[in-house]
């Protein structure tokens, strides 16, 4: 291991300054745990932002802001929860992440905001590195809400007198599958038919990773896995909204509430 890491050294030296290479030995020292030389470089690679990597989102989904149904505080803002996939032979080092809507004249970036375990903000510095080994599937949430106009007075003006939740007391879906393109419909009309959250997620210090438009009227159920939005999930816990307190032994792999 050690004849290893001094051949990494070298191979740095020869190609940075002398004020960069002491910021890399500083790295190497720090990552001394990882198992092998390619996880050194991966790892510091990665940290710079010099590397691409092949993250894909299996599953992306609203999450209501709201507390319970009678609080009217934030009924229109959203949070976005993503679940991501590494396709990649290395493994990849999130350290922030940023969303904003496109193609739209009337979403927008909300007020509130979230954070805790598996949450990034737009600033590295904010947040814990998120890795994610290769083959390695993580959720994780955005710090910024999203603002969506028009939708508590759509959703309370009587279309969910109908719609059943099947298991209430922990939402994931809705009995009458057909409400999903119901909710297409209505944010394409609210929000514009080709209206997106695009996100974007960083490695370094806001090295742009990958980039990725989860389009708002194009969603789907829980059973699929291309990265649509689940509209029945929203809906579920639209009616049923939980903030449950995360477990202390839960890690970023284990689906948030």
């Amino acid at each position: 291991m050690l004849q290893k890491l001094k051949s990494i050294v070298r191979s740095i030296r020869n190609s940075l300054t002398a004020k960069s290479f002491c910021s890399v030995g500083v790295l190497i020292a720090v990552v001394g745990f990882l198992s092998d030389s390619t996880s050194v470089i991966s790892f510091i690679s990665q940290l710079r932002g010099d590397d691409t990597s092949s993250l894909s989102v299996v599953r992306a989904r609203l999450k209501p802001y709201r507390v319970s149904p009678g609080n009217t505080e934030g009924q229109d803002d959203v949070f976005v929860q993503l679940q991501l996939r590494n396709y990649g032979k290395d493994p990849v080092y999130l350290t922030s992440a940023k969303i904003e809507i496109v193609k739209s004249d009337t979403a927008t970036l909300g007020r509130p905001g979230v954070f805790g375990q598996c949450v990034l903000t737009d600033d590295p510095n904010s947040n814990t590195p998120l890795k994610i080994a290769p083959g390695d599937t993580v959720w994780l949430s955005v710090s910024d809400s999203i603002h969506l106009p028009g939708l508590a007075a759509w959703l309370e003006g009587g279309v969910l007198n109908d719609i059943h939740v099947p298991t209430p007391e922990e939402p994931f879906t809705i009995t009458e599958n057909f409400f999903v393109d119901e909710v297409n419909q209505n944010f394409l009309k609210l929000y514009g038919p080709d209206s997106a959250i695009q996100l974007t997620l960083y490695s370094g210090n806001r090295k742009e990773l990958q980039t990725f438009d989860i389009k708002l009227a194009e969603g789907k159920d829980i059973f699929a896995k291309d990265g649509s939005l689940q509209q029945d999930w929203f809906i579920a816990n639209w009616m049923y909204p939980r903030w449950v307190r995360g477990k202390m032994d839960a890690s970023c792999k284990d689906e948030p509430s």
